[in-house]
């Protein structure tokens, strides 16, 4: 489900509530993973959602169907499932585990990933999106069928609204992608027991190397710098070519 919100009770009532919802994500069957699959693939169908984004993104339509059709095109339910399975997924002690994700806005499918994965593991997910990007993550906790859905929930307060930050971060784990200011803030604000990944801003570099180097690799190197108009966490700003320049 998403929300927006500006009280804090209502934040902490639903980390509750996925918590609680957590109980049905154990036992996931191969039918499950299925549907969640189905369901994440019909978002890069869906021409209106895809408009949506390109209004709040100001990228272009084809660069918004290629980032949505690369992002789930790798989603495999049998291999999901066999993940599962070869971790051995401890019921026992997890059985109450939660996670948050704090969202960036520079990255409209960076959500995809850090809201599925947990969900995939069995652990239940509240996520914080930004106010400027925030149209691919709602609808893909809108669209999840049950077990997901109900294990799954979407915020979107300021950073102002701290005592709603501090509510949303009573989870076991957080992941926070942004910069300094923004993990610096979720660091002072989590419990001290609840472990806090950061995710900071990074400088791609592409090394080319000359020996090798046609015009397949400079098609691919091409799209590394193009895609996402730069904002990637891939997106190369520099490109070294090795060997002698001349």
């Amino acid at each position: 489900m998403t929300y927006r919100t500006t009280r804090a009770d209502e934040v902490r009532a639903r980390v509750d509530a996925i918590r609680a919802a957590g109980v049905g994500l154990r036992a996931l069957t191969q039918k499950d993973l299925e549907a969640l699959c189905h369901a994440v693939q019909w978002l890069a169908d869906d021409s209106d959602l895809r408009a949506a984004v390109v209004g709040r993104t100001g990228l272009s339509a084809a660069m918004v169907e290629w980032g949505l059709r690369t992002s789930v095109e790798s989603l495999d339910a049998d291999k999901l499932l066999g993940i599962r399975e070869q971790l051995g997924l401890d019921w026992e002690s997890n059985a109450s585990a939660s996670v948050a994700v704090v969202l960036s806005g520079n990255l409209f499918t960076a959500c995809l990933k850090p809201m599925l994965w947990p969900l995939v593991l069995g652990v239940p997910v509240i996520g914080k999106a930004t106010g400027r990007d925030d149209v691919l993550v709602r609808a893909l906790a809108d669209r999840l069928p049950d077990p997901f859905a109900s294990a799954i929930a979407v915020e979107t307060f300021s950073r102002e609204e701290t005592d709603c930050l501090e509510a949303m971060l009573q989870t076991d784990l957080v992941h926070v992608y942004g910069g300094s200011d923004a993990i610096r803030a979720v660091r002072e604000r989590a419990p001290a027991e609840t472990l806090v990944v950061p995710h900071g801003h990074g400088a791609g570099i592409a090394l080319v190397a000359n020996a090798g180097f046609d015009a397949t690799h400079a098609d691919r190197l091409a799209l590394d710098v193009a895609a996402y108009d730069q904002h990637g966490c891939l997106s190369p700003q520099e490109v070294w070519v090795m060997g002698d320049p001349h």
